[in-house]
């Protein structure tokens, strides 16, 4: 098939001096032969990292390590680069589903919106005897329809992959890190020598913790960029006189004497870039996200749902955007406080002054709505004289009536009431209505007023409260009797 095929022709040979520094980028990840320590867990793992080197110098552009490798850890990697070494052209990268996941796909829309450029790394098999050197090949696979810059997807065929194995060296021999893991191809006797010590490493704490290693690897990193001899560096040295030995900083440095310069992107325009986005939704000025509450003035008017940016490793602010518009950067919501009275009356001003500036808001916006109802036209001064007149004419009508001359029978009548009047006997102030009820129970006679209260509370009671008094009334009533 095409597999044989392939393997029967040589493959396309090419060097990378016409190209400028930076200009294409090729990226993979990479799983390191060391066994770590997680310092918070004390878990050993061998850790994962995403790595850029570009083509034309050689230097390492950017990395990043982690537990596993994924998106945001190639992102990580790309910030790196933009941070330290300024713009580059374009990006190789494998297809995997880190690759093309939704974090990655937002950042190389962002990238190509600044001018940066993203090509997809072609799948070309190609078998290559395991002990060539990727810079001995340097393949670029041109088949028709594709790409003429494409890189073939093989191990061997890919220069990273060898800088990887030089990578590891640098550590194992230069910085002496501890904790090789064995190899697959090695015999049963030294893998069981390896993993011994490694056990023994660990049980006596001897092994790297994470960000021990973590650190490590940059240093790395710089000494293969800065002291490292590079030999396909070398190779396509195109100055006089040509040095006996260069690397990938030389020919950086040489590139820079001819006239390149490096493009360099804002910080913002950097973070913006790479960290990664989540959806959520708008609550009264606030967003939850990962168990935390986050809010900011200018959420007030939103609704609906916003894009969140955010640094995993700064959790103090998130940047909040609708619609592709910038909003605001929200920060943590501040507790209030049972104990601290200058916290806790900051915080009711605040809600104070976000109140008044609804009822304001409110108030320009419904101000310009015309008011279609029918007022009474009699004048203001006028609707008060009536009143004023009403109540005194109310008034005098009470004193004519209080002295007027009384008819014969009328004053016969008052004089009677007046004879007949007797003192109410001993009528006590009742706390509540069971104690008017229980007093009225107890009396032989009562005034309308109380026969009305009985009748009505009565009414109210219900099936067992109605049960309870029918028994004190039977009681009452054998207590009157006996």
């Amino acid at each position: 098939g095409l597999r044989a095929l392939d393997n029967t022709l040589p493959p396309v040979l090419r060097d990378y001096s016409d190209l400028a520094p930076f200009e294409i980028l090729v990226g993979d990840q990479h799983r390191f032969d060391f066994w770590v320590m997680d310092e918070e867990t004390g878990a050993i793992f061998r850790p994962e990292g995403y790595f850029w080197q570009d083509l034309r110098t050689r230097c390492f552009y950017g990395g990043a390590l982690d537990r596993k490798y994924d998106s945001y850890l190639m992102g990580l990697a790309l910030r790196m680069g933009l941070r330290v070494f300024g713009a580059f052209g374009s990006i190789y990268t494998d297809w995997g589903k880190p690759e093309t996941g939704q974090y990655m796909m937002g950042v190389m829309k962002d990238m190509r919106n600044l001018g940066l450029f993203v090509e997809r790394e072609v799948d070309v098999p190609l078998d290559i005897d395991p002990g060539t050197e990727a810079e001995d090949i340097n393949p670029c696979a041109i088949m028709p329809g594709t790409h003429k810059k494409a890189i073939v997807r093989n191990a061997k065929a890919k220069m990273i992959e060898g800088t990887f194995g030089n990578l590891e060296r640098i550590l194992r021999d230069v910085f002496m890190v501890p904790g090789y893991v064995k190899r697959l191809g090695a015999g049963q006797e030294e893998n069981e020598i390896d993993e011994k010590e490694k056990e023994r490493l660990a049980q006596r704490g001897r092994l790297l913790t994470f960000w021990e290693f973590a650190e490590k690897v940059l240093k790395a990193m710089d000494y293969y960029n800065r002291e490292k001899g590079h030999r396909g560096v070398l190779k396509e040295w195109a100055w006089r006189p040509k040095p006996r030995t260069a690397t990938p900083f030389d020919c950086l440095k040489a590139c820079n004497l001819q006239g390149w310069k490096p493009v360099y992107l804002s910080p913002e325009a950097v973070d913006l870039i790479f960290l990664p986005r989540a959806q959520r939704i708008v609550d009264r000025g606030r967003v939850t996200f990962e168990n935390d509450i986050y809010e900011h003035q200018a959420l007030v008017e939103i609704e609906g749902k916003v894009e969140l940016r955010f640094d995993p490793m700064e959790p103090n602010w998130l940047l909040v955007f609708k619609d592709g518009r910038f909003l605001c950067q929200a920060r943590p919501v501040e507790y209030s406080s049972m104990k601290d009275r200058t916290l806790a009356q900051r915080k009711i001003e605040e809600k104070r002054r976000i109140r008044k500036g609804f009822i304001l808001e409110y108030r320009r916006l419904t101000s310009a709505i015309p008011d279609f109802r029918e007022y009474s036209e009699t004048p203001a001064i006028e609707r008060a004289a009536a009143l004023v007149t009403r109540e005194q004419r109310a008034q005098f009508q009470e004193l004519k009536d209080r002295f007027r001359e009384r008819t014969p029978e009328e004053l016969a009548a008052e004089v009677k009431k007046i004879e007949e009047y007797k003192p109410k006997a001993n009528r006590p102030i009742f706390r509540n209505e069971v104690d008017r009820y229980q007093w009225c129970l107890e009396q032989q006679e009562l005034e309308a007023a109380d026969s009305a209260f009985l009748s009505e509370y009565e009414a109210r009671m219900d099936e067992d409260t109605r049960a309870y008094w029918q028994i004190y009334k039977e009681a009452q009533g054998e207590r009157r009797t006996a």
